[in-house]
């Protein structure tokens, strides 16, 4: 089964179990998918500019988060997760999950892969966003030596009891290439498959005009990041009309 065909069916199936209201089930055209965040207390309903980010600037020109929410990301309090569960982690490992919190969190261009949630909690989450296996194995890279206790770090890995994330009873910590045994493993589980990572023979650096996957940028000082940008949109847009081709049978 196709990406894009989960996707939709996760979208379309969620109303057999939710009285909710789920406004995925109306985005009819390409533009609307191109202009939605993921519902959240935390992020717009539509991306806008925000120049007045101090954090995740990346994204400072078009943005679901308020610039509240980009602080909240820098100081490490946002929804009261802690990375330092089993040990401190390092600077190189904390700086990739920074730039992972601004994408998923800040990004305008995740439209085609928000999906409806049950939880009381969150009502809508990013599903599967093509990663770029450079990306994925420079994050694996960074984090190998670190130490970690579940798998999964978004669903059910943790003890919140006190308010913020431990370790489970019995659960140990180690190494996360131990832990995941390959790069796949940890960007596809870390956030209960928020990502699915795209094998590097299927795509080009990332400037080409074979958009695939998107990559991460590296933070708002990196020289790349405008146009890693410009390429996760038109990822976006790749997807979105794949999408209402496949739903309308054209791009509306």
């Amino acid at each position: 089964m196709s990406d894009f065909v989960l996707v939709l069916l996760i979208c379309f199936s969620v109303i057999a179990v939710s009285d909710a209201w789920n406004r995925l089930l109306y985005v009819d055209t390409v533009e609307k998918y191109l202009d939605m965040c993921p519902e959240s207390g935390h992020l717009k309903e539509h991306p806008s500019p925000e120049p007045d980010l101090d954090e995740c600037t990346e994204w400072k020109d078009r943005t679901c988060c308020p610039r509240e929410t980009a602080t909240l990301i820098a100081s490490a309090t946002l929804h009261g997760f802690s990375f330092n569960f089993c040990e401190n982690m390092s600077k190189p490992c904390r700086d990739f999950f920074h730039y992972d919190y601004c994408m998923i969190k800040c990004s305008p261009d995740l439209g085609p892969w928000i999906v409806k949630l049950t939880s009381s909690r969150f009502k809508e989450r990013a599903f599967r966003i093509p990663l770029c296996e450079s990306d994925c194995n420079a994050w694996y890279e960074a984090c190998k030596e670190d130490k970690a206790c579940a798998i999964n770090w978004r669903s059910g890995g943790f003890d919140w009891s006190e308010g913020t994330n431990k370790c489970r009873d019995g659960f140990t910590c180690v190494e996360i290439s131990k832990l995941y045994g390959s790069a796949k493993t940890f960007c596809e589980h870390v956030w209960d498959h928020s990502y699915r990572v795209v094998p590097v023979e299927s795509v080009a650096v990332w400037n080409s005009s074979d958009k695939h996957c998107m990559h991460i940028p590296r933070g708002g000082g990196d020289p790349n990041a405008p146009g890693i940008v410009r390429h996760n949109h038109e990822v976006a847009r790749l997807f979105a009309t794949s999408i209402i081709k496949r739903v309308y049978g054209g791009e509306n």
